[in-house]
């Protein structure tokens, strides 16, 4: 079922067979009926009565994370391994910092727009991504040099990342203490150590581009 959303986004009828309780014949329920049986057997505790198999209640998380019902959360431990470029007062390693609301270029990413927007990041371990947040470079009345296309690549090896998702970031509002500008783009739960996101254009080409925070989503 995972494969079936995942490929070729089947999200109800044949999919399902044995994940439901309606008898032959009778119309299968759709996908969106799911969630509470998914997130029960994710969320059951090992050995209890009635838990479901580590097997399953992996496959279940997993497919409630392709689903959007386990979106996943912010994991911890995240630490730059690799940026293409940087400059000296603005070090990839400001991305995970924690500030996205502010206009102070010292808190963001930066680096020269002639170069190549390639980050690598270590999660620690071999974990789950559902997904990466994303705040723009947000330079007061500069929000126009930051990232539009980007793809993610996630993999256990940093040298065969195999890429899993794209999307557009759209352009920060290029001022301090606003709402949250962050774009969420979804992975469909793929494991790795490492994610690298790359820029594959801007929204304009200037003297320099970077991006003000991310967050890596997952379990």
């Amino acid at each position: 079922m995972t494969r079936s959303v995942v490929l070729h986004g089947q999200r109800d009828l044949w999919a399902q067979r044995g994940l439901t309780d309606s008898p032959r014949g009778e119309s299968v329920q759709p996908i969106e009926a799911l969630p509470e049986r998914l997130q029960a057997w994710w969320k059951s505790a090992p050995g209890a009565e009635g838990a479901a198999s580590p097997e399953l209640a992996r496959e279940a998380r997993r497919l409630a994370a392709v689903l959007g019902v386990e979106p996943g959360t912010p994991l911890a431990g995240i630490k730059v391994e690799r940026a293409e470029a940087e400059l000296p007062d603005g070090p990839a390693a400001a991305v995970l910092d924690g500030v996205w609301n502010s206009v102070d270029l010292k808190t963001m990413w930066r680096y020269p727009s002639d170069k190549r927007g390639s980050l690598l990041l270590d999660l620690g371990s071999e974990r789950i991504v559902t997904g990466v947040r994303i705040w723009n470079w947000n330079e007061a009345a500069g929000g126009h040099r930051g990232w539009k296309e980007v793809e993610v690549f996630v993999s256990n090896s940093p040298a065969e990342l195999n890429p899993v998702a794209t999307g557009v970031v759209l352009p920060a509002p290029g001022a301090a203490d606003t709402p949250d500008y962050g774009i969420h783009i979804p992975i469909p739960a793929v494991a790795g150590k490492y994610l690298r996101l790359q820029a594959k254009s801007n929204w304009t080409i200037d003297v320099h581009t970077g991006l003000a925070e991310l967050q890596v989503l997952g379990y």
